[in-house]
Formats: C-alpha cells, structure tokens, sequence
C-alpha cells in the first residue's frame, strides 16, 4: 500500500517543488517516494540535486594550496564529522520537477562532533538542533537504504547526479553508503570509489566556475524556494541553475563522453566490492562502530570519548591509510594525478 501511494504522489502533476521534510517517524514512507519519484523522473535518465549540510571544518587548507592537501583536509574533515541534512531535488527528463526530499539526521551538539562557528551558522539559517537530537534519523540507516537503492551503483539504474562544488557532498555520500569507513588516503582512490557509487554526475562549478550558489541565483534570476543553507533548499536551487544552463541535455553529453569501456569497468569493480558487507569491517557490529566515534580532533571541536573506539580493529586498519584495502587486488587505481583545480575553494564548495 505504501509504494502505491508513494508511486500516486510522484506521478501528481502537482508535486512540483514540493518539500518533504523527512525525520525518523516517517523516514520509511518518505525514502520509498523518493524512489518512486526517481522512477517516474525516468530512472536512470532522471537528475538528482544533492547537497549536505555538515557541522564544520575542524581541518583547514590554504585557500591556493595543492589539490593533494585540499583533498587531505576534506578527508580529514569528513572522517571526523557526520551530516546533518541531506537534500535530493528530483528532475525528470522532460524538465518536470518531481520533489525536494531533506532527510533530517540525528545530531547532539552534546556527543558529535562539531565547530561552534558552523553549529551558529546553521542554527542561524533555521537548522533545528532540539528536533534533530529527539527525531533525527540514524545515518547508518539512510546510509544503508541509499547503499541498496537504485540510486547507487553502476548496475545502469542509477540517475545522474548533480553537485554544486561538490567535493564535500561526495565525501559524506560516500562515508554515508560505506556506513562510515574512512575516506581513502589517496584522492585518486577516492576517485575510484566515487565512479563506482556514483558514476553519471555533473558538476555545476565546472558550468559556473566563479560566485557562491546564493549570488548565482540572483545574477540568474533564479528563485529561491525554501530557505537557504538548507540541504533541501539549496539542492533545488542547483537544480534550477542546472535547468538555466540547459538541463538534461548537459547530462546526455556526459554520458557519451563516459563511454561504453568505462561504464563496463565500473559495473566490473561495483560487483566484486567485497568490501560492501558491514559486517566484515566491524566485528563489533555497525551500529557499535557509529556509535564509538572518536577519532583525534583539532582543537575547537567538540566530542565526547568513547572507550570502544580505541580498541576498533577497523580504526587501527585505516590509520594506515592503506588505500589497497578499498579494492581487490585486480581493480587498477586512478592515474588522474589531481582531483580539483588549485583554485578549489572549500568554504565556497560547502556553503
């Protein structure tokens, strides 16, 4: 009955931009519309607009420094922090918009970790920290259900993703399915592993290379719908820009751009990921490993210990920054020698 409700909602004309504000209580149904939305976008021909809101940036960069220590510092960052929301604004292929999904995850300022100056400037743009403590819901769930979706995967289902400096939302998407493994080592093994979870995605900073998604908006006359610097909000407002610049039509060229030979090898590496069963990287359990995660902070963030992280057999193995672990022995790293221009701006690709 759920799905055919869901699949009832996602064909309504009407849905348009509607925001579905998703929680704990109604996650189930709430996850289950975004996919039939999905499907009735087109599938893998649909675009999905993603974008996280996340608590800080306890690991800095130089603003002009190398794209190794730029990707060193958003590892650094994502191996320590958890999202907050993470918004999907659903676009068929023939333009129609199908849904604004913000899944509202759980966070205690008093036990996760976080930097004061990011928990005030979310709580400023109407984040509601009490709400996400009692109803927030569990990111090893969401990551979990997005894990086993259509949405993930180079099975030749998955929609086409698009990002607005995107480097952030793609490390916490991959923290999010992995069910919290650490980041790889090397950005060109990050790179691996993104092509294979995620293999059609565009990236909006590469269309607009210049001007905070805020600004774009109003250069380009684009209306903001929600409330800025909300995962939902800004997830829709990429959209809209993507759609200015001329929509599904950018995608398409990607794809043939990616090849056939490319997609065969992702599908390839995707289906001998042994690594994907949680439960051979946590012996103590997932839902233990999420729970002890206390890894060494920089100084201005805030978490509380917890005795089992220290004895994780998994923490000890990532320590090592040993990027062979992510893929068999027959599945070839990236010879990209970068991963973002030396002009890649952290701060302006988060916010």
């Amino acid at each position: 009955m759920t799905s055919l409700v869901c699949r009832e909602r996602a064909l309504a004309p009407a849905i348009g931009r509607t925001f579905h504000e998703v929680w704990a209580s109604n996650f189930e149904e709430e996850f289950n519309c975004l996919l039939a939305a999905v499907a009735s976008a087109g599938g893998p021909e649909a675009t999905l607009a993603l974008d996280m809101e996340f608590p800080g940036f306890p690991s800095e960069s130089p603003r002009f420094s190398s794209p190794e220590a730029h990707y060193e510092a958003l590892r650094r960052n994502v191996d320590q922090l958890w999202p907050i929301q993470l918004g999907v604004a659903v676009l068929g292929t023939n333009g129609v918009h199908r849904g604004v999904w913000t899944f509202n995850l759980h966070f205690d300022a008093s036990v996760d970790a976080h930097t004061e100056e990011s928990l005030a400037f979310l709580g400023a743009a109407g984040i509601n920290f009490p709400r996400h403590r009692a109803e927030g819901i569990k990111a090893l769930a969401l990551g979990q259900h997005l894990a086993i979706s259509s949405l993930i995967g180079a099975h030749g289902r998955a929609p086409c993703w698009l990002t607005f400096s995107g480097s952030y939302d793609w490390g916490y998407l991959v923290k999010l399915v992995t069910l919290g493994r650490a980041l790889p080592g090397l950005a060109s093994t990050f790179d691996n592993v993104l092509s294979i979870y995620c293999p059609r995605r565009q990236e909006l900073r590469d269309l607009l290379p210049s001007g905070s998604l805020e600004v774009l908006g109003r250069k380009h006359g684009v209306k903001r719908w929600g409330t800025a610097h909300t995962a939902g909000s800004d997830a829709l407002l990429t959209l809209e820009l993507f759609m200015l610049l001329g929509g599904p039509k950018l995608q398409q060229g990607n794809s043939r751009k990616l090849g056939h030979t490319q997609q065969h090898d992702d599908v390839e590496r995707w289906d001998e990921m042994s690594w994907q069963n949680v439960n051979a990287w946590y012996p103590h359990g997932a839902e233990q490993w999420y729970l002890a995660n206390n890894c060494s902070l920089n100084e201005g963030v805030t978490q509380l210990p917890h005795a089992d992280w220290e004895n994780s057999s998994w923490v000890t193995q990532s320590q090592t920054n040993n990027d062979s672990l992510w893929f068999p022995s027959s599945v070839p790293l990236s010879k990209s020698p970068v991963w973002y221009p030396t002009d890649f701006q952290p701060w302006v690709a988060a916010w």
